[in-house]
C-alpha cells in the first residue's frame, strides 16, 4: 500500500507571500522599489561617471615624502635606509621589540634577512605556529603617498595574508620606486593581483578599533606594532 501524498500549497507568486509568513522590511522596501521602477529596471546597463583624476602631479621625491609623513601619523614606525642597511635595521628593530623569531615569506629578499635573528619560512604555516612567533618581515606589492597605505597581493613579497594578520608585529620593507602618489595609482598596480583571485590587504597603521565610546583597542584585526622599512 503506497503512503498518502500530501498536499501541498502552491509557492507563492512573486511579489506575494503566504498568509502566515511574517513581514521582511528589507524585502517590502526592495519590492516597493521594484514595483516603482517597473519590470524593465535594471536591464539597461548604468554607466557610471569617472571623472576623478587618476594621477598626480607629485613628483617621486614628493610622493615619498608623503608617504613617511603619513605613515608616522598613524603612530606606527618608519625608518629611511639605504638598500644595504636593511638588515641591520630589521636586526635594531627586533631587538627594540623582543623579537627572536620571525615569519618570512618563501621568496622574502635574503638581503633583508638579518644573521642574529631566527627565520620560519611561512609553507602555510597554521595558525597558531604563526601566533606563536614574536612577528613577521614581509615586503609588500605597493604602497600610496596619499593615505599612507601599504598594499599586500599575496605575492612573493608579501606573502599570505595570515603571515601579516595573526603575528603581533610586522616589519615590512619597502623600496621606494614602489610608492605611487595617488590612491588610483595604487588600485591600478593590483590590477593583476586582482585579476588572478588574490586577496589584497591595505595596511594603514597598526590594527585598531573603536567602540561607540571611541574606547581604542590595538591588536583586534593584525599586528598592533607595525615598522615600515623604507629603501632609498
Amino acid at each position: 500500500m503506497r503512503p498518502a501524498i500530501e498536499a501541498r500549497e502552491p509557492p507563492p507568486a512573486r511579489g506575494e507571500r503566504r498568509p502566515d509568513e511574517p513581514d521582511d522590511p528589507r524585502r517590502v522596501i526592495l519590492e516597493r522599489i521594484e514595483l516603482a521602477l517597473g519590470s524593465e529596471a535594471g536591464k539597461e546597463r548604468v554607466e557610471v561617471p569617472r571623472a576623478y583624476s587618476t594621477s598626480s602631479e607629485l613628483s617621486a621625491s614628493e610622493a615619498l615624502e608623503r608617504f613617511v609623513e603619513r605613515v608616522a601619523d598613524y603612530e606606527a614606525g618608519v625608518h629611511r635606509v639605504a638598500g644595504d642597511a636593511v638588515a641591520a635595521t630589521v636586526a635594531e628593530l627586533c631587538e627594540r621589540h623582543d623579537a627572536r623569531r620571525l615569519a618570512i615569506p618563501a621568496e622574502l629578499d635574503p638581503r633583508w634577512v638579518p644573521s642574529s635573528i631566527e627565520v620560519v619560512v611561512d609553507e602555510r604555516l597554521p595558525n597558531a605556529e604563526l601566533d606563536a612567533l614574536d612577528g613577521a618581515l614581509t615586503g609588500c606589492a605597493l604602497a600610496i603617498a596619499e593615505t599612507g597605505t601599504i598594499a599586500l597581493d599575496a605575492g612573493p613579497r608579501s606573502g599570505r595574508r595570515a603571515l601579516t594578520l595573526v603575528p603581533d608585529l610586522h616589519i615590512c620593507v619597502i623600496e621606494a620606486a614602489q610608492i605611487g602618489a595617488s590612491v588610483p595609482e595604487g588600485i591600478a598596480g593590483l590590477a593583476e593581483a586582482a585579476s588572478d583571485g588574490r586577496p589584497i590587504t591595505f595596511v594603514s597603521g597598526p590594527s585598531a578599533t573603536s567602540d561607540i565610546e571611541l574606547s581604542r583597542v590595538e591588536g583586534v584585526h593584525g599586528p598592533r606594532r607595525l615598522e615600515v622599512v623604507v629603501v632609498e
